[in-house]
């Protein structure tokens, strides 16, 4: 990488911002035409929906239960954008998608979402889940509702560090994947103020900087 580059920029491309492009491009087979939705609108969330903008997605769906979230969805590239935690919610995203999802990222790491995405795949559909939540109960699932599609977990999206990193900072460079704007730094000193911001959902990635 360049040198000159801020580090307190670059540094945040270690974890979610990679995951979430990679599993657009790698996992979920982005392409011009696609039909997606990104379940959970954080760094992972929103890397994608950025990623599957530039690879020319038709239809980018964005489901979180932030608003202001949701709201930089839509400045990130989400066609439209669906306030979770609703009764109705699964009804709600089906007018949405017309003939069904081709795939779907979950960063929630809840059973009862995956379980909604997988609903709205269409058949030979991909559903892409990031976290993991211990305490939440198992998934359990009809082998019919699973035939045609595909459930895969994500581990830094199958993608090459050294090779991908290089890429997202180009396409940062050519204005075409705009991370910077998700990163608000802190001093250490903050430490707190910066994990509260984290926990309300203010600020999607918050970097902590020693001066």
């Amino acid at each position: 990488m360049d040198k000159s580059l801020p580090l307190s920029i670059l540094g945040t491309l270690g974890c979610g911002f990679m995951t979430g492009a990679a599993a657009a491009l790698n996992i979920m087979k982005v392409r011009r035409g696609s039909r997606i939705a990104v379940f959970g609108v954080g760094a992972v969330g929103l890397a994608a929906i950025m990623t599957a903008k530039g690879a020319g997605a038709e239809t980018i769906l964005a489901v979180d239960v932030h608003q202001s979230r949701l709201d930089l969805a839509s400045e990130m590239g989400a066609t439209a954008t669906v306030l979770g935690g609703q009764a109705d919610l699964l009804e709600d995203l089906k007018q949405l998608v017309g003939p069904g999802l081709h795939a779907f990222l979950d960063t929630s790491g809840q059973p009862s979402v995956v379980a909604t995405g997988l609903a709205l795949l269409q058949s030979n559909g991909i559903g892409a889940a990031v976290a993991s939540n211990p305490t939440a109960p198992p998934l359990e699932l009809k082998l019919s509702s699973m035939i045609g599609k595909t459930l895969t977990g994500v581990k830094a999206g199958d993608c090459r560090p050294h090779e991908f990193i290089p890429k997202l900072i180009q396409l940062w460079q050519d204005g075409e994947f705009p991370f910077d704007r998700l990163i608000k730094t802190f001093p250490f000193a903050e430490i707190n103020a910066a994990e509260a911001a984290s926990l309300d959902g203010s600020v999607v990635k918050p970097v902590l900087v020693f001066e």
